[in-house]
């Protein structure tokens, strides 16, 4: 297949961009990159898509997402993010602790949606609950054909400081039972050799690595997808907490 008339944005070293272009696909591959007159010629027989002009360029890739939170969109108008508090422990944890699997996976279908239409084509998603039912929302994105790095939520906070913050009892794990099933959904979906989405769907935080963290008793600090917010005061003292 051959997609013509478009503006072609390389990403190539020189950031080449070429008016008129046109892109080859031969199964899953791009097979050439050029203007549409010469790759016409060479590629008499290729099906044409003349996209008119537009744009075509490499897909986007959206490193903080939080799928379950797509559907709470304007739950907290007039929160500034810096009031933390408010914004998360007295707003989004109640609504998300209360989700069913369907309700994560009909979330992150809309999110998913959202994403492949703006032309995005990978995301890392660094905050699914135990709740969300893991194995539901990689399914969808094995369905729509995005490309994913999932972590599961791995957490070391006691009922004490949960309480303390106002924590949602449905957004809160043990850290025994939070690391064993990012465990166990490392070896359903990275860990095997017949994994069920090879180069689909990620879980890139490996065993050696999440031990290393739960052996430290910190979130966050192996080499997998990481949370983070800035939030200099509030993390040091929730760090005080932990220890």
């Amino acid at each position: 297949m051959i997609f013509t008339r478009g503006t072609i944005i390389t990403m190539n070293p020189s950031r080449e961009i070429i008016e008129d272009g046109a892109l080859v696909v031969t199964g899953d591959r791009i097979a050439a990159v050029g203007k549409t007159a010469e790759l016409r010629s060479r590629y008499p027989d290729a099906e044409e898509v003349d996209v008119g002009g537009h744009i075509v360029m490499p897909g986007l890739i959206d490193t903080h997402v939080h799928l379950a939170q797509t559907m709470l969109r304007g739950v907290s108008e007039g929160k500034r993010l810096p009031d933390f508090s408010s914004w998360l422990f007295a707003r989004i944890f109640p609504l998300q602790g209360s989700y069913s699997e369907a309700d994560a996976a009909a979330s992150a279908r809309l999110g998913v949606l959202e994403m492949l239409k703006s032309g995005t084509t990978g995301f890392v998603e660094c905050l699914l609950a135990e709740r969300y039912g893991f194995d539901g929302i990689a399914e969808v994105c094995v369905t729509s054909g995005i490309r994913a790095a999932l972590g599961k939520v791995a957490m070391a906070v006691s009922p004490e400081t949960r309480d303390e913050l106002g924590w949602h009892h449905g957004m809160w794990q043990t850290r025994e039972s939070s690391i064993q099933q990012t465990l166990d959904a490392h070896d359903r979906w990275e860990g095997s050799r017949r994994r069920p989405a090879p180069g689909v769907v990620r879980l890139p935080l490996g065993r050696a690595g999440l031990r290393s963290v739960a052996l430290r008793r910190g979130v966050g600090t192996g080499p997998g997808p990481r949370h983070g917010h800035h939030h200099p005061p509030r993390r040091a003292a929730l760090g005080q907490r932990l220890r």
